[in-house]
């Protein structure tokens, strides 16, 4: 695998088996944050709302932490 490579995975029991066979992990509010990093997105939090609404699982403080991140808190 590339030494860029990213993985992207949620599932928590699929990132644990992903780092073990070596690979770089990024979850979706990762992905999320290096997009606002970079420039693609101008915020983080109507996204995180929007995937709150379609009942994609985020807890409360993985998304203070994101918006930390973000510069958006």
């Amino acid at each position: 695998m590339s030494e860029t490579a990213v993985v992207i995975l949620d599932d928590l029991e699929a990132r644990l088996l992903a780092r073990r066979l070596g690979a770089r992990v990024m979850g979706t509010v990762g992905v999320l944050i290096r997009g606002k990093r970079l420039g693609l997105i101008p915020a983080v939090g109507p996204l995180l709302s929007a995937l709150n609404e379609a009942q994609f699982h985020l807890s409360p403080e993985l998304i203070a932490k994101a918006l930390q991140l973000a510069g958006e808190q």
